[in-house]
């Protein structure tokens, strides 16, 4: 049974002061003929360190404790407890059971003597042809790397982390990876992929146009005006949506444990492109991408821009073929690699990548090269590194620095990379071979502080020829983490969820883990969704109550809803007594609605909003219930995108895609209160995405505004933090959303 692992575990540092605590050995006594297992002590100064030693590519089994010396920031620590692992592993899949619960492969997962592995399917940059190759290699390395003990998981782009499972059984892998054997998608011929599509058809070849220039003069649009524009943005955009993914499996493997973490990484490697500005710029002839009039198509969906709109083409209209361009013409993937290594470094992820193409000579087929006066780049002449001359030479080049990316991205975070061998099968045992011994040591550090800073880890072996692989640091907890952790609101801990938008005092993992709990209700299907956001002490003894809904598309498409929808939201208490109406008004080919309400609430009392919507054309209405208690300042939700041209909406669901913005909007007492804002994963670390804050004053009630573009990120779950004030009066605001694609 395959199960799913979404809870983040503790860290290893874990409480600061007090006595320390113990991992409790098994009840059952260990056979005689094998040594008891040592405990390992978990305090906010005790660290764990895993370690890979090895001898000519073969691992090293006989090291002892006075072998190693292991230094933090230079100064030497003793080493307090030592344990080698050698793990003797078989293909009998009978013998191995997946965990039975969620509970059970969480528990296992953290267990330092288990190893945790994931193989990652780069689908947008590897082709059919090493998507087939790369099937029996694979198993067999799972089946000879899987113990009795041992973890994995398979990841696409496509997945968000939070949804991987893990198992033990390869089974299933197998049958998969035999019937979808065509999951490589690099140069496929026929694209399966909607927004692949969508570029395609946004910059398809075109004939030759005449139009008018804005002088008068007439010009003429050459028929290959938009040639090699949709091909660079696919490449760009499978790029960016393998490293967002592959930085988001490092978060959410970071927060599962702390001991080192395996990711095999099924790829032929990355260009790692940067920004290109050029890719947006419009033609001559070409209309501006203006967001057009909303109604229904021709096909009967309602669509953002019926000019645009043709009843057999019908993904993209100019304003979102725009916005898309300006989103993957604007990655810089080359900054998000590095990125990338240095968050794997600090949660203790190592890659190991595995390139499927063999032994290459050229980096497309001969296909896709004779097709590059179509789909190819014409910036490839500024190709970094390029040292060979003639498009076969910067072929070659494109080559080089594709297996450049996988051997940096193993060696900079103490993998293997098997590139550049038709020996797969011999690739795959120098990776088992590699993690099939490791020894765990634990030691006391002699910097006490808690300063939350990095601390670099060196691990020496004083036997000769012997190279080591071994983690590389830890963050240090700081004084407030320590509190949160000893209060009990760590990351799993029970209490009822924080409403999402509502301002908090706890910060850091905890309070993130909170607010982004109630995102599981996303999964579920509903005809539509509603939020409340408040604001206590409006007027005197008042509340108000802001209401916003939207309606799910799939129900927009039925006949009944074409021309809108009316209906009430009624504000009750627990005992059924109304408090309040307001009349709600779904106008014909929008999906989304707002309505403010003010009541009188008692402090501390739960109320019930009651939501109805019924289409203007008859059929059965829509039903809502929201149960609330206000207290203090509570955040609203906007979202803006292609289909709202530049004017922001009210967000009924905090459900986005990367085409749009985000923004929270907090009442706050005083218009000249600093600001701060930010985006927060789910492990509770600031990320390095730029997010505008303001304050800002509508009909006399100021607002701390916080809004962030959704298109560098992966699919997932973030928090939007909005801090108002500085020292010990400050107020923080945590809003959770769902990025989906």
């Amino acid at each position: 049974m395959v199960l799913r692992v979404g809870v983040p575990a503790l860290a290893c540092v874990a409480l600061a002061a007090g006595p320390q605590v113990t991992q409790q050995a098994p009840a059952a006594q260990p056979p005689q003929d094998q040594p008891a297992r040592p405990t390992f002590r978990l305090g906010a100064s005790y660290v764990r360190v895993d370690v890979y030693p090895t001898r000519n590519g073969e691992p090293v089994q006989d090291l002892e404790r006075a072998d190693l010396e292991l230094l933090e920031d230079g100064v030497p620590q003793t080493i307090e407890q030592f344990e080698r692992v050698s793990l003797q592993t078989t293909t009998d899949r009978e013998s191995r059971r997946d965990p039975n619960t969620v509970a059970e492969s969480r528990e296992q997962a953290a267990d330092p003597r288990r190893r945790v592995f994931v193989v990652f399917l780069d689908t947008g940059m590897t082709t059919i042809e090493g998507s087939y190759a790369a099937r029996r290699p694979i198993v067999d390395m799972l089946d000879r790397l899987i113990g009795d003990d041992d973890l994995y998981a398979v990841m696409t782009p496509d997945m968000g982390a939070k949804g991987i499972t893990f198992a033990r059984r390869t089974e299933s892998l197998d049958a998969e990876l035999a019937k979808y054997w065509t999951w490589g998608q690099r140069d496929a011929l026929v694209r399966r992929d909607p927004e692949e599509i969508a570029l395609e058809l946004c910059f398809a070849p075109k004939p030759e146009i005449t139009c008018t220039g804005p002088n008068g003069e007439r010009i003429t649009q050459p028929a290959n005006a938009h040639a090699g524009i949709a091909a660079q943005l696919i490449e760009r955009r499978a790029e960016q949506r393998t490293l967002t993914a592959l930085d988001d499996l490092v978060s959410e493997l970071g927060a599962l444990r702390e001991e080192r973490k395996a990711v095999i990484v099924v790829s032929q490697g990355w260009r790692l492109l940067e920004p290109k500005p050029a890719l947006t710029k419009l033609q001559e002839c070409d209309q501006p991408p203006l967001p057009g009039m909303p109604g229904v198509s021709p096909g009967g969906r309602i669509v953002s821009d019926v000019g645009a709109a043709r009843a057999d083409q019908e993904l993209a209209t100019r304003a979102q073929c725009h916005a898309m361009a300006m989103q993957y013409a604007s990655a810089d993937n080359a900054s998000a690699f590095r990125q990338l290594i240095e968050r794997a470094n600090r949660f203790n992820v190592s890659f190991y990548p595995f390139d499927t193409r063999g032994l290459g000579v050229f980096d497309r087929s001969l296909a896709a090269r004779g097709d590059d006066r179509i789909r190819g780049d014409p910036g490839e002449r500024s190709e970094k590194g390029r040292s060979t001359p003639g498009p076969l030479g910067t072929d070659m080049d494109r080559l080089r620095n594709r297996v450049a990316s996988l051997q940096t991205l193993a060696e900079a975070t103490d993998g293997l990379a098997v590139v550049n061998t038709n020996d797969l099968a011999g690739g795959a045992r120098r990776i088992v071979n590699d993690l099939s011994t490791y020894y765990l040591l634990g030691y006391q550090s002699t910097n006490t502080k808690l300063d939350g800073r990095w601390r670099v880890i060196t691990v020496r072996v004083k036997t000769p020829g012997v190279q080591v692989r071994a983690r590389k640091g830890y963050r240090a907890l700081t004084e407030a983490e320590v509190a949160l952790l000893r209060s009990g609101d760590a990351p799993g801990a029970t209490g009822a969820p924080t409403a999402a938008g509502q301002a908090v005092e706890l910060t850091g993992a905890a309070a993130v883990a909170r607010v982004i709990e109630p995102l599981a209700g996303l999964d579920r299907a509903l005809g539509w969704r509603s939020r409340a956001s408040w604001r206590t002490g409006s007027s005197p003894g008042r509340t108000r109550l802001w209401i916003a809904s939207e309606v799910d598309d799939a129900t927009l498409r039925q006949p009944e809803w074409a021309s809108g929808a009316t209906g009430t939201a009624t504000l009750v208490l627990s005992d059924g007594k109304r408090l309040a109406d307001v009349a709600l008004k779904l106008e014909p080919g929008s999906r989304a609605l707002e309505a403010s309400l003010d009541a009188e609430i008692p402090a501390s009392t739960e109320v019930v909003v009651r939501l109805r919507l019924s289409p203007a054309g008859g059929g059965l209405p829509l039903s809502d219930t929201l149960r609330i208690t206000p207290s203090g300042p509570s955040a609203r939700l906007f979202r803006r995108g292609p289909a709202t041209g530049r004017q922001f909406v009210a967000a009924g669901a905090p459900r986005f895609r990367r085409t749009e913005y985000a923004r929270v909007a907090l009442p706050i007492e005083d218009a000249s209160s600093t600001i701060e804002a930010a985006l927060i994963d789910r492990t509770g670390a600031a990320m390095r995405i730029p997010v505008a804050s303001r304050v800002e004053t509508i009909d006399g009630t100021a607002w701390a505004l916080g809004e962030v573009s959704l298109a560098p990120l992966s699919p997932g779950d973030y928090v939007l933090r909005v801090v108002v004030g500085n020292g010990a009066g400050a107020a923080t605001s945590l809003t959770a959303i769902r990025i989906v694609n």
